[in-house]
């Protein structure tokens, strides 16, 4: 199994971040069931995704003030170091648990399509079931059961380090292109959008990383991570 939280964003930022005694196993797991579609420039899949237990931190945001991507990414790594520590044993049993991909970070947006919301969720178990450590009292973390539910996903192989953070936006427009050629993309929940990777954020080579947007239902209620939000149909907030 191999071990990425032992390297660093920059070597700068590996004593502060991370050392290598708390460094966590990543590992990879299937997820979901695959079927492509579309054309090559805006190719994109519908990926099932079973009934999955997260650790999400999240953060409430003002777009309306303007969101660089330097400041994004930084909150971001601080959504990442709080589920971060819970995975490494602060919770109630003190338990130490894998790093497995995909990493999601989360975006939600407003009525106006502004940004208002941010989260990291990593993945737990598909047990959904079984028992899984609380967050302690008081902590910023907090578990999310991510109910069935089904993504248009576009995969593609980003370039790593300082340059990845550009191409998110390109891809998801790459991908909402797609899906309206298509008439599919008044389906979606278009105020949520989903930024996956397989791969730690510093890695350049054979890299895999997605953009998702759940398929919603005009009755569906669909609890996301965000204290509160039940999902949006596509019948609600439209452009």
């Amino acid at each position: 199994m191999k071990d990425i939280w032992s390297h660093s964003f920059e070597e700068k930022e590996k004593k502060s971040l991370f050392d290598d005694n708390a460094a966590l196993s990543f590992k990879k797991e299937d997820k979901g069931n695959n079927k492509s579609n579309a054309n090559e420039d805006h190719k994109f899949e519908s990926r099932l995704y079973p009934a999955t237990l997260m650790a999400c931190s999240q953060e409430k945001v003002d777009g309306a003030m303007g969101l660089s991507p330097d400041h994004l990414e930084q909150r971001f790594k601080l959504l990442f170091m709080q589920v971060f520590v819970y995975l490494n044993g602060e919770n109630s049993q003190k338990e130490k648990r894998p790093m497995t991909a995909p990493v999601f970070s989360l975006v939600h947006l407003n009525e106006e399509f502004l940004t208002d919301r941010i989260a990291m969720c990593f993945w737990l178990t598909q047990d959904t079931e079984g028992l899984v450590a609380e967050p302690l009292v008081g902590s910023p973390v907090s578990l999310w059961r991510m109910e069935p539910a089904t993504f248009y996903v576009r995969r593609f192989s980003g370039p790593g380090g300082e340059e990845q953070r550009d191409v998110w936006q390109k891809e998801a427009e790459t991908l909402t292109k797609g899906l309206a050629t298509m008439g599919l993309l008044e389906k979606t929940d278009k105020r949520l959008i989903i930024f996956s990777t397989y791969q730690a954020p510093w890695q350049q080579a054979d890299r895999r990383d997605e953009i998702l947007l759940r398929v919603a239902l005009d009755s569906e209620i669909w609890q996301t991570p965000f204290h509160g939000d039940e999902g949006h149909s596509h019948g609600k907030g439209k452009e």
